[in-house]
């Protein structure tokens, strides 16, 4: 067992790493009794105040009552308190800063939770400690070509002129589309936190459905820097769905990514662009179409498609079979999908489709770890700032995280997004790493050329 953890919160968390075999681990995320019989404490005082018992007044049933009559409520309710406000951040925060290189997503086998015990979140993970990386930078790799029509620079020019006019009309307060950065952390009545100020870092987008409405009121007149405690119902269902909760959380609004207009700025530093030509260039590359896909995607699958081929492996059935079920849940959103489902072939495309996906995350994940490319906030915001225009989602070549449940939209880990965004920018670095090699190959032969000529 290897402890690669020991105080992501101080005296409360730590995660070590069990070799079963060298490609399969385990990650055990353990939490101290002494959390554990605080967050039971503190669920059974919310309990006392909302239940009625034969023989006492509401709001007069003795803890100790409910923590013996409601123990496999508690329980349940806990496992998901437990995970949603301290496992999944430890965990991929953790996988993330040590560099472990693991394919699809951790599985969660199992939970130990008792009372008066430690509690005990059990992870299933699959290595790829041993892919070897070879002459990645020197791939005979070649951009597709932009179509040559000047209608696509007036379209750059018209997207610029609309975006920059809309920034201008930008009115400071949050509005539906708009991404919050969050800290949120658990507190008592009085407003003073729990577990040594512990907060947890997550992104929401202010949705447009009804269900929405919860968040839309809770962030009406907040800015960057506001803070504030509250009970909302929709920060309640997040922790947990198990028991209607009221618990204070103190939420700190980190940062903001506009909805209403494209930030330029973020684009600009998110592909290292200098110059308004540049920045056109660019563009030009989601404008540029061929056979119903954009010269970006045509590069982004090139790139990949040749870092697949010359860097041969296997994954296992397992991970693809996750990777199907992943896809299936994202085409079953799309109006067309009854009509793909009776195509015969529809299972095997998928099937390659999920192979394909599983291979070019873990290959770009070692590329990431060989290169000590990781993500940043800024990342995240340069990725959100893109996925807020249809044409501008085309430089994203891994969807969002579904965050919607039951029409409303939810938090997202900020440690989920960092893992989508590093392979973003590795994707980014692949390519420019062999466009710059092929340019200049293809410079040193036009000289030789006219050498020899």
């Amino acid at each position: 067992m290897i402890d690669i953890c020991k105080s992501y919160v101080p005296d409360y968390v730590t995660i070590s790493l069990q070799e079963i075999r060298p490609s399969l681990h385990y990650a055990v995320i353990t939490i101290a009794k002494d959390c554990v019989k605080t967050m039971y404490r503190i669920a059974s005082e919310a309990q006392k105040r909302k239940h009625m018992t034969s023989g006492f007044h509401r709001g007069n049933i003795p803890v100790e009552y409910i923590e013996q009559y409601f123990t496999s409520t508690l329980t349940n309710h806990l496992k998901e308190l437990l995970f949603n406000y301290f496992v999944v951040h430890t965990l991929y925060k953790e996988l993330q800063e040590r560099k472990i290189p693991v394919a699809g997503e951790p599985r969660l086998i199992d939970i130990k939770i008792e009372h008066d015990k430690d509690a005990r979140f059990i992870f299933e993970l699959t290595l790829f400690s041993d892919l070897a990386l070879t002459e990645w930078k020197y791939l005979p790799f070649k951009a597709p070509k932009r179509k040559q029509y000047k209608d696509l620079d007036r379209q750059v020019e018209m997207f610029c002129k609309e975006e920059k006019d809309a920034e201008k009309n930008m009115q400071n307060i949050i509005q539906i589309g708009d991404w919050l950065c969050l800290d949120i952390a658990l507190v008592d009545h009085n407003g003073e936190p729990y577990f040594n100020d512990h907060a947890i870092p997550l992104w929401l987008k202010i949705g447009d459905e009804e269900a929405d409405r919860l968040f839309h009121t809770l962030f009406q007149n907040v800015s960057i820097g506001s803070s504030f405690i509250t009970d909302n119902k929709g920060i309640q269902d997040y922790f947990s769905t198990q028991l209607e909760t009221e618990y204070p959380f103190r939420i700190t609004v980190n940062d903001i990514v506009s909805n209403t207009m494209f930030d330029f700025e973020l684009f600009k530093k998110h592909f290292k662009i200098k110059t308004n030509k540049d920045l056109s260039k660019k563009l030009i590359e989601v404008f540029s179409y061929r056979n119903n896909m954009s010269q970006r995607r045509s590069t982004a699958e090139e790139a990949l498609y040749l870092m697949l081929t010359r860097h041969k492996f296997d994954v296992p059935n397992y991970l693809v079979l996750r990777q199907e079920k992943v896809l299936l849940d994202v085409i079953q959103h799309n109006p067309d999908y009854y009509v793909y489902r009776m195509q015969k072939d529809f299972k095997h495309y998928v099937k390659q489709l999920a192979e394909k996906q599983a291979k070019e995350m873990i290959i770009l994940d070692h590329v990431a770890f060989h290169e000590n490319i990781s993500a940043t906030r800024d990342d995240i915001k340069s990725y959100l700032n893109l996925s807020n225009r249809p044409r501008t989602k085309e430089f994203i070549y891994f969807d969002m995280p579904h965050t919607k449940i039951n029409a409303r939209e939810m938090p997202v880990s900020e440690y989920v997004l960092k893992q989508i965004c590093a392979r973003e920018k590795t994707i980014n670095h692949i390519i420019a790493i062999n466009c710059i090699y092929f340019a200049l190959v293809d410079f040193y032969l036009r000289i030789e050329q006219r050498i020899m000529s």
